[in-house]
């Protein structure tokens, strides 16, 4: 999940990409993908918040119940509108 409150942040769409079925080390991806909402079309600011997510493990040898692990990161990105087509870098 994410929170991105007021000011630009409210003009955000945050997802969540990863492999299927699971996320193992040394092998697959995370991905966190932002999309300025039709809301902020015409904005031009500051977007930021923080996204939290839980990652969750197999026990280790000993153990019986499976470990969780939280990770909150701050996120900032600059916004935008969209330039003409003629000015779009391809």
């Amino acid at each position: 999940g994410g929170l991105f409150g007021g000011g630009g942040g409210a003009h955000l769409d945050v997802t969540f990409g990863y492999t299927q079925p699971v996320l193992w080390p040394w092998t697959g991806y995370l991905a966190l993908y932002l999309r300025v909402k039709e809301s902020g079309k015409t904005y031009i600011g500051i977007a930021e918040g923080t996204v939290t997510f839980t990652v969750v493990s197999p026990p280790a040898k000993g153990e019986t119940r499976n470990r969780r692990s939280t990770v909150t990161m701050s996120v900032k990105v600059d916004v935008i509108p969209t330039p003409p087509r003629r000015m779009r870098v391809l």
